[in-house]
């Protein structure tokens, strides 16, 4: 949908299709690179949290300095985005198909062997794109699932393994499955060597 400026505030849309929406976005954004410089722009993302790994990208392909993220919830979710950045280069969240318009079908999908779900619970939360529907979907086609919380939630009752630490032990139980990949050799060293 389409508003003209002189419209702004009013309930006046034109209905037009993706390629001219994204001609004019483009165009409006190359124009202020070409006449004040890459810099002259601000890439903002809030928390929409399954756009941040593009949003980024967009970015800094643009030669921008300028990625703003507007959060008030500071203490998670910033937190999880640079842990992401240092150990894989960009924010990420699961694999569950949702980039592919035929989910499940596209023969480039591959169900994952393992989900990992801690202190989280995607079937009430959604946290960072991690619907839950897609890790029931993931289950029911035979994905095994190790759930970690002081909680007993429902993706506990239907995982393979269910670590029911007490609050505010995620540190010890993280570096004690640190220390036994390492004591037995069981991690990706050229990975880790990077």
């Amino acid at each position: 949908m389409k508003r003209a400026r002189e419209d702004r505030g009013k309930d006046k849309w034109e209905l037009i299709g993706w390629d001219e929406a994204l001609d004019e976005i483009a165009g409006k954004i190359l124009a202020a690179k070409e006449e004040y410089g890459p810099e002259s722009v601000a890439f903002y993302s809030g928390t929409g949290r399954d756009i941040g790994q593009y949003i980024t990208r967009l970015c800094w392909g643009f030669n921008s300095p300028n990625f703003v993220f507007l959060m008030s919830g500071q203490s998670c979710y910033s937190p999880r985005v640079a842990g992401c950045f240092s150990t894989s280069g960009s924010f990420w969240v699961g694999d569950y198909s949702q980039q592919f318009p035929d989910r499940y079908a596209n023969p480039e999908w591959k169900r994952p062997d393992l989900i990992v779900i801690w202190g989280n619970n995607p079937v009430v939360s959604n946290s960072d794109g991690l619907y839950g529907h897609w890790v029931v979907d993931c289950l029911k086609m035979g994905s095994r699932a190790i759930v970690v919380d002081p909680q007993m939630i429902w993706l506990a009752s239907k995982a393979d393994h269910y670590l029911q630490i007490r609050p505010g032990t995620d540190g010890a139980l993280a570096l004690g499955i640190v220390n036994y990949l390492i004591e037995n050799d069981l991690y990706d060293h050229e990975f880790v060597s990077l």
